[in-house]
Parts: structure tokens; C-alpha cells; sequence
């Protein structure tokens, strides 16, 4: 094959490029948007007596507690679950 005129060919090949760029990044963009969720947080403010375990008895949706429990610790920046009456804690809600 013979390419009859050269500055035609190239910049057909890079109108090609870009359109082929254009639309992977497109694609990657909408994938990886479609995949997050929005996670949705309560304020919870600790009551006298209270643990992180009975905080996240009363939001736990009959999952495994474990797993809210450690992502009430983990959001709050609890290193040793000791939670002081009338702090704020985030807890996720769905």
C-alpha cells in the first residue's frame, strides 16, 4: 500500500489517536464512577454509658455488627474504642 499524500495520512492517524483516547477515557471514567457508592453518615453524640458496640447495635441493619463496630472505630479515628460522653461520632447508614 501506497500512501499517495503523507500530511493527509498523519493527521488522519492522529484525529484516530485522539477520537481512540477520547473515548477510553470516557469509558474508564463512567466504569469507575458507576462503581463508587456514596456512603451515607449519622452524627451520633455519645450518651453517658455508652460503647461503640451499643452505638452500632442501634444502626446495625442485620449485618454483621463486627463490621460496624470497626467501621465506627476506623471513620472516627478510634484507636482504643474509648469514647468520652458528648462526642460526635460519624457512623455509616447504609
Amino acid at each position: 500500500m501506497k500512501i499517495v499524500n503523507y500530511k493527509r495520512f498523519i493527521f488522519s492517524l492522529i484525529i484516530i489517536l485522539v477520537i481512540s483516547f477520547l473515548s477510553v477515557n470516557l469509558l474508564v471514567s463512567v466504569v469507575i464512577s458507576h462503581g463508587q457508592d456514596i456512603t451515607q453518615y449519622a452524627e451520633h453524640i455519645v450518651q453517658k454509658g455508652e460503647t461503640v458496640w451499643d452505638i452500632a447495635k442501634k444502626y446495625n441493619d442485620n449485618k454483621d455488627i463486627r463490621d460496624l463496630v470497626y467501621s465506627i472505630a476506623k471513620d472516627n479515628n478510634l484507636n482504643n474504642f474509648i469514647i468520652q460522653p458528648g462526642e460526635t461520632l460519624y457512623v455509616q447508614i447504609n
